[in-house]
């Protein structure tokens, strides 16, 4: 009895080692086979510098959505392979998936033939959006006056409405920074019993905090001298003088074609004006107007 438990006990112990030694086996080859696979899943990527000075990120391979950007210099991780018909590459933002232009990145691996990806590049250098825009402007200043005296029937607190033209040219300081050189001119009636006139010019700022191809959402900020500037009683007499301007708001932009563009905007406008020298027994104080500038502007850019 003793030697057939003991006999029982053994065969045990030999099927208990029989079977570790399976499992240590399958265990090595699944470790063998991840080895294996490892370099392809780890290492299937590549490294790119960004050429384009502002390189569009998109959300989809087919770069419908562009979700942000990345500067010129940047050093990035990119997929072996193109997509798209070797238009994109893949790429990781804030751990998801996303998709820059091949023709915005240098990489170790060019995966495109060398001839086409120079054309591409050229291409896309001969179709860069132009630094140099310029526009020609209609708007309506809605301001309400402040005066201390004057003659004439409006008093301080008073509504003058204003109606300018004007011009402007820009140019591109910055991937998001444009500079604006601004030429205006408005004038003001109250019932044909006053006028008011000015000519400035002076420089704006714009900070795009849009910027897509076709559509653009700038912050503004300017300031006009303002050289001339006159009021006129009743047609009584005409006293000159000058001033400045200082405003803040937002335009947009929608490009309408490879040169043509249309634009609106919306300026909250501060404009002192001074100098007067009104006729004897006459009271013209120098006036300040702040309000709401509301226009457009028919853009072409070179």
């Amino acid at each position: 009895m003793l030697l057939r438990i003991q006999r029982l006990t053994e065969r045990l112990l030999f099927l208990t080692l029989l079977h570790r030694r399976k499992l240590a086996t399958n265990l090595c080859h699944v470790l063998a086979l991840f080895t294996l696979l490892t370099p392809t899943i780890v290492w299937a990527h590549q490294f790119g510098i960004v050429t384009a000075e502002e390189a569009k990120i998109y959300a989809d391979v087919e770069r419908t959505s562009p979700i942000g950007y990345v500067r010129r210099g940047k050093k990035i991780k990119l997929s072996n392979i193109a997509k798209n018909k070797g238009s994109v590459y893949a790429t990781v933002v804030s751990g998801k998936l996303a998709y820059i232009s091949v023709t915005d990145v240098n990489t170790e691996i060019e995966d495109l033939d060398s001839t086409r990806l120079v054309a591409e590049r050229f291409q896309k250098a001969a179709n860069k959006k132009s630094d140099s825009i310029y526009s020609l402007g209609l708007f309506q200043y809605s301001s309400i006056i402040s005066q201390t005296a004057s003659s004439g029937p409006t008093k301080d607190k008073d509504t003058v409405n204003w109606i300018g033209a004007g011009i402007k040219g820009e140019m591109k300081l910055a991937p998001r920074v444009d500079l604006q050189i601004l030429v205006q001119g408005m004038q003001a009636k109250n019932q044909e019993l006053e006028t008011w006139k000015m000519v400035g010019a002076g420089a704006g700022f714009g900070y795009r905090l849009v910027d897509f191809d076709k559509f653009q959402v700038r912050l503004l900020s300017e300031i006009l001298f303002i050289p001339f500037a006159s009021y006129e009683l009743m047609g009584a007499y005409r006293i000159r003088g000058y001033g400045a301007s200082v405003g803040g708001g937002l335009d947009t932009t929608l490009k309408l074609g490879e040169h043509w563009g249309v634009q609106v905007m919306a300026i909250y406008q501060y404009m002192k004006l001074g100098g007067y020298k009104p006729p004897v027994g006459q009271l013209y104080d120098a006036p300040s107007f702040f309000g709401v500038k509301l226009g457009g502007n028919l853009n072409y850019s070179f």
